[in-house]
């Protein structure tokens, strides 16, 4: 497997991705799911990490590596938030501080999704782990993260629906 970034650099999506997950997934391992995903014609790759937190107000983590062989074009990074948050603090303050970083913000009544996707160009300069605690900040929570190995591949398709009207 040939992996390049949209420059056409080889190995630099392998890299981006070894840089990004530090210290929390092998690079045998981040090299084995492109190569499954690739495999099994899948353009993401869902990540699952487990979590240890002071507040329990975190109820998922995950990364979505959306992968078009032989590059990857984004990471998007998933936090999801349990019901717990104060509501009035969560309209007032932390949905706009967490839409200021970039984040998209869904609430339900579930909890709240929080995802905030990062190029593989920019993600050379950050990490899993300061992307989420820049998250988790807003809320006091603290966490520390592995990787679960658990994952999946999807395979996104674009519909178009065409009126023939």
């Amino acid at each position: 497997m040939l992996l390049t970034d949209a420059r056409g650099n080889e190995e630099a999506s392998l890299e981006c991705l070894s840089k990004f997950l530090k210290n929390l997934v092998p690079l045998e391992t981040i090299r084995r799911l492109l190569v499954e995903a690739e495999e099994y014609v899948a353009n993401t790759v869902r990540m699952k990490f487990d979590f240890s937190c002071s507040k329990n107000l975190l109820r998922d983590v995950a990364v979505s590596i959306i992968y078009t062989p032989p590059s990857v074009s984004s990471i998007v990074v998933e936090v999801i938030l349990t019901s717990e948050i104060d509501a009035r603090d969560f309209v007032t303050r932390i949905y706009h501080s967490l839409t200021s970083k970039s984040c998209y913000v869904e609430v339900s009544t579930e909890g709240v999704y929080v995802s905030r996707e990062v190029s593989c160009f920019k993600a050379l300069d950050v990490e899993l782990v300061s992307v989420v605690n820049s998250i988790l900040s807003e809320i006091g929570e603290n966490c520390v993260l592995s990787f679960s190995g658990s994952y999946e591949l999807l395979w996104h398709t674009v519909t178009f629906n065409k009126d023939r009207t």
